[in-house]
């Protein structure tokens, strides 16, 4: 950009006495000839220069660079460069495809580099950024992951032996996503259920039959659900460990049969479906405790 710069006289004096400190100043400057005829009378004022497109007198600032032009600028305002630039582009456009794939193509390694470089010296800004795009292209990276496992499927088989060998850390993956996309995975699985309505029924039997026991509880708190019984229930995990803990036997009398869940405080009289009010009791101990008090129950038993 040029500077309009007011000279005091005491400054016009000295350059006039000393005109090498002229040259000197003239000389920063890599076209010499914009200096041509800009001080004048102690002024040093800024040149204009009119665009060969629209006609519009301008200041040099108001002109790209161009070390060939007059003043060492271009003909065109930057205004008129740009329209036509632009315009140049919307005529343009498979040109421009065409050269840009050409030349990520010859430069590939090298993008792969940067890119490298960048993502390591910045962690947090590529994580945020990456949520970003994926929040807002969740059908494009459905198709792109479907493609990579399609070409990958060495890698399907290495995901699905770490996944087997770290359980707990899968659940607790699946449970936080959930956590935090409920509403998403809910409205992405009823479109799927929609849209394949036979790959879902099919899915939905096997796996019933590979998890009995899952199923078993799903129904009971299901059931407790609909007679709107206080309390979330609990998963199959939390019943695993609370057999683990009375050593698979009846909690009242101790015997290794076949057990069910039975409510220390029975439903009946305000107690909750949940997995800290009930123990493993045999059917047998199950039916004769029935809806009663567990301390009236035991001191009948006596």
């Amino acid at each position: 950009m040029w500077y309009n710069l007011q000279c005091s006289g005491q400054t016009a004096f000295l350059f006039a006495k000393q005109p090498a400190l002229l040259t000197a100043s003239a000389s920063l400057n890599k076209n010499r000839q914009t200096w041509e005829g800009l001080f004048v009378r102690g002024k040093m004022e800024e040149q204009t220069k009119q665009c060969t497109k629209c006609g519009n007198i301008k200041l040099l600032s108001y002109f790209y660079k161009e070390k060939h032009g007059k003043y060492g600028v271009d003909n065109r305002c930057k205004s008129c460069s740009s329209e036509e630039h632009a315009e140049w582009q919307r005529a343009n456009k498979e040109y421009i495809r065409v050269s840009n794939a050409k030349w990520y193509k010859d430069h590939h390694e090298y993008l792969l580099t940067k890119a490298i470089e960048w993502a390591r010296s910045n962690p947090e800004h590529r994580r945020e950024k990456n949520g970003r795009w994926r929040e807002n292209h969740r059908e494009q990276e459905q198709a792109r992951g479907v493609k990579w496992r399609k070409n990958h499927p060495e890698y399907i088989q290495i995901a699905a032996e770490w996944r087997k060998a770290n359980p707990e850390r899968v659940l607790a993956t699946r449970a936080e996503y959930y956590k935090n996309n409920g509403e998403h995975v809910r409205a992405e699985s009823a479109e799927y259920r929609k849209n394949n309505p036979e790959k879902a029924r099919m899915a939905i039997v096997k796996w019933q039959k590979n998890n009995p026991e899952k199923l078993r509880i799903y129904n009971r708190n299901r059931k407790a659900r609909i007679k709107g019984t206080p309390g979330n229930g609990w998963s199959a995990e939390e019943e695993k460990r609370l057999l683990r803990l009375y050593g698979y036997q009846c909690a009242y009398c101790g015997k290794q049969v076949k057990l069910t869940m039975d409510h220390i405080i029975p439903i009946l009289k305000g107690g909750k479906h949940t997995i800290n009010n009930v123990v493993p009791a045999c059917v047998s101990c199950n039916c004769s405790k029935g809806t009663k008090a567990l301390l009236a129950w035991m001191l009948e038993k006596r």
